[in-house]
């Protein structure tokens, strides 16, 4: 009986015809491989692979089929930055032999849990709630349990996983954190405080961010880059790290601070001094 496995492709970045041949391929490897374009409703009885092909992006639209199904993501990358995929393309036969001989690493990946009036929500990146009107301050206020609250004037924030502080976080000056860490953290965008940065909350914390004042322009808000909707004034989000997680499955250990030298030029300013030395 042949594998089954679920496939999303970038296809700004790969054509049909190597979509077909890609398929044809697994085929002959024993997987019967089907396609998803709508990734919130592709559903295959007895999955049990989930593979991904382009950039950090695909992975992402592939998490809540992979939670869904508790099948693990073997991703591919066809792009540039990439902090998820584990294989290039040209690697596929490498890849395929190594999972139909269990010798991957299962790479274990915590999931944010948002509850708001739009819903329920699971990320592996982040929920960002954003002003939805240019050069309109919102005001925010967010509470951690346990702690007292503080307020936010700003231009929305970054609710992000340690998978997600090297994406839009770090660009809104939040930290970096060890992905294997069991915290999340919360990040203004635009703080009109300098004094109000990112908080790295533990995982048995909740925390609730209400808006206060919208200056009649609703809250956009994103899950893993996905737009979830918008909420009003008055209106409030939970989020606190959940229980569930993702698997995504790689060669070897996952070397995060030698992805971030590759792919971010990490320590790059010290270069010439380690040279020296």
């Amino acid at each position: 009986m042949p594998l089954k496995a679920l496939a999303f492709f970038n296809t700004s970045r790969i054509g049909k015809k190597d979509i077909e041949r890609i398929g044809n391929h697994l085929k002959k490897r024993g997987i019967e491989m089907a396609l998803c374009d709508n990734y919130r409703s592709c559903e295959i009885k007895d999955l049990q692979l989930v593979l991904t092909f382009g950039g950090d992006g695909t992975v992402l639209k592939a998490v809540p089929c992979a939670l869904q199904n508790s099948a693990p993501i073997l991703s591919f990358k066809i792009g540039s930055v990439g902090f998820l995929s584990a294989f290039e393309l040209n690697q596929l036969n490498e890849a395929i032999d190594s999972y139909l001989s269990s010798s991957l690493v299962e790479d274990r990946r915590a999931l944010l849990r948002i509850e708001s009036a739009l819903g329920t929500e699971y990320a592996l990146n982040d929920f960002v709630m954003e002003r939805s009107k240019p050069s309109r301050t919102i005001y925010l206020k967010v509470i951690i349990e346990g702690f007292s609250p503080y307020l936010v004037a700003g231009d929305g924030i970054i609710i992000s996983t340690p998978t997600g502080s090297t994406a839009y976080n770090l660009a809104a000056g939040g930290a970096i954190i060890d992905p294997a860490s069991s915290v999340y953290q919360v990040t203004p965008l635009s703080p009109h405080n300098p004094y109000v940065g990112c908080v790295v909350v533990g995982n048995s914390r909740k925390t609730t961010i209400e808006l206060l004042d919208d200056r009649g322009y609703p809250l956009d808000c994103y899950s893993d880059g996905v737009y979830a909707g918008r909420l009003k004034e008055g209106q409030k989000v939970e989020v606190i790290l959940s229980r569930k997680s993702v698997i995504l499955l790689r060669p070897k250990e996952f070397d995060f601070v030698g992805v971030m030298r590759e792919k971010l030029a990490f320590g790059g300013r010290l270069r010439d001094d380690f040279q020296k030395r």
